[in-house]
């Protein structure tokens, strides 16, 4: 073999090695995530089960203050806590927007500051590869963040449709379809979305209060596999 031909093979292999060593560290991203979201979800709603009445006494929504805290640690592991503090202006704004503007114009510009938040903290994510298609981990976090926007949009577009009983289910229902879709990137995730859209709902048909109980043992069980698989990784 030419010593040309053994160059290009070798600038190969490491392009290769390169883009395996990327897809780990975006498993890794994405493993951290799910642990943020799930103990994100399973702080809300233990706290809701255990002091409802404290929860009242939040001004505003608690799920609606520690969501940008769940953004914020969601990225700071990996662009740094300076970088991560674009969540604090999301958050000031959609605050802002809720408390001096109608409900759709406070869910548009909640899900509209989210939007360029992720834009301008994934753009600072170090990534010097050639090729700048999305990966697959992206497009799979991108569609969470499009499921969960459009239940609010629908939400709050047709309230008067949507009793407690449909909210909790439809919310069911779309948290089970992001699980369900990180299967893709982590197979165990599958099964646990499977847990959430078919056994979840007919622990509905109990009562509200079986249901979410089954809601944060999912939330329970999505965050102990995000920590056990980014710490294995």
């Amino acid at each position: 073999m030419k010593r040309d031909e053994i160059k290009k093979v070798l600038e190969e292999i490491d392009v290769l090695l390169f883009l395996a060593a990327s897809g780990e560290r975006e498993r890794k991203l994405f493993a951290w995530q799910m642990f943020v979201w799930g103990t994100y979800v399973l702080f809300n709603m233990t706290l809701w089960l255990l002091f409802p009445g404290m929860t009242k006494n939040v001004p505003g929504s608690l799920w609606f203050h520690t969501l940008f805290v769940a953004f914020y640690f969601s990225t700071v592991q990996f662009v740094g806590w300076l970088k991560s503090l674009v969540w604090i202006g999301a958050y000031l704004l959609s605050m802002l927007a809720f408390y001096f503007s109608t409900p759709v114009v406070a869910v548009a510009t909640t899900i509209g500051s989210i939007a360029v938040a992720s834009f301008l903290v994934y753009g600072l994510l170090p990534d010097k590869r050639e090729d700048k298609r999305i990966s697959i981990t992206a497009y799979i976090g991108i569609i969470w963040g499009l499921l969960f926007a459009s239940f609010w949009w629908n939400y709050v577009l047709h309230r008067g449709a949507f009793s407690n009983e449909i909210f909790n289910l439809w919310i069911t229902y779309v948290f089970g379809t992001g699980i369900l879709l990180s299967g893709v990137i982590f197979r165990r995730f599958f099964l646990l979305g499977l847990f959430i859209l078919f056994v979840l709902p007919l622990m509905a048909r109990f009562g509200n209060p079986y249901l979410f109980y089954g809601y944060d043992l999912a939330a329970l069980l999505m965050a102990v596999m995000g920590i056990t698989l980014y710490l294995k990784r």
